[in-house]
């Protein structure tokens, strides 16, 4: 769920050009440039969905952003046929040029989750809220958006090209931003062919006037969900073949459902704690996929 979003967001990233600047399409380029410089913030992302004999569902992460020292914490709610889950937490931190993972993983049902953690190198040690901002100055925000238009009270439409998300010798690209690993970037691939072939992807922004911060935006993302969700179960299905009959059901019943994404930003809570718990650090054990 989280990858999906991330990537229906990244679509406005592919390079390209764009002609002169309209009012909306102004504002919507300083509203992406003001969230890069200043990423720090409390991002509440839920996913609704209504379900075949099940009803309705709903998916709600909290993530709390702070950028010195950089740390996330972020904390998961499943909400089912009116019941709540408990809420669940993982944690992520910088250490020099590793940003480090941790998160739990639930090993049966009534036993307590085993803590986990995973590292990912980054390209230097420099803290990543000095780098950030100078990350995203090469993107040009517009490359990949069909249109952009206002619909009153500060809320923008913005039709995003899904077409552009991926093309063949893009692989080349990400090679250079440290993507190298064959089953990797077979992966990378085979969820953005799913995610092109989607359709494009419509979303509706609220933009506060004064700061040009992004306040909340809201999308329906079934396709989207659809075709990338039901791409990751083919492959599934092709690993195991003894649950292909159990994968292919779930992907029946995932073309019967609808999803709706929303999003709000709010301001990082004072004193909130986003440090990972000691006992967090002593217990988790090595994800076999560090790096």
């Amino acid at each position: 769920m989280k990858n999906a979003i991330l990537a229906a967001a990244a679509i406005c990233m592919v390079g390209g050009s764009a002609l002169a600047y309209t009012p909306a399409e102004q504002t919507y380029q300083e509203a992406l440039a003001y969230a890069a410089a200043h990423p720090e913030g409390s991002y509440t992302l839920q996913a609704d969905a209504e379900l075949p004999f099940l009803g309705n569902a709903a998916a709600t992460s909290v993530s709390y952003v702070k950028l010195t020292p950089f740390q996330v914490r972020s904390d998961s709610q499943v909400t089912l046929a009116g019941k709540s889950s408990e809420w669940t937490s993982c944690y992520v931190e910088q250490n020099g040029a590793d940003l480090i993972a941790y998160y739990p993983v639930q090993s049966a049902e009534g036993q307590k989750p085993v803590w986990h953690k995973m590292s990912v190198p980054l390209p230097s040690a420099q803290p990543l809220g000095q780098t950030l901002a100078k990350q995203n100055e090469k993107h040009n925000v517009l490359s990949g958006v069909k249109s952009v238009t206002a619909v009153g009270n500060n809320t923008y439409q913005v039709v995003y090209d899904m077409s552009r998300v991926y093309k063949e010798g893009d692989e080349a690209e990400w090679k250079k931003e440290g993507l190298t690993k064959k089953e990797d970037i077979a992966a990378v691939k085979q969820f953005l062919v799913a995610l092109r072939d989607s359709g494009d992807l419509t979303v509706t922004f609220t933009v506060d006037p004064a700061t040009k911060r992004i306040l909340s935006a809201t999308a329906p993302v079934t396709p989207q969900l659809q075709a990338v969700l039901g791409s990751a179960l083919d492959a599934a299905a092709q690993k195991a073949p003894d649950k292909k009959a159990e994968l292919s059901l779930m992907k029946s019943y995932l073309q019967n459902s609808k999803v709706n994404l929303q999003y709000r930003w709010a301001q990082l809570p004072q004193n909130i704690e986003l440090q990972v718990p000691q006992t967090v650090k002593k217990d988790a054990i090595a994800d076999k996929n560090v790096h």
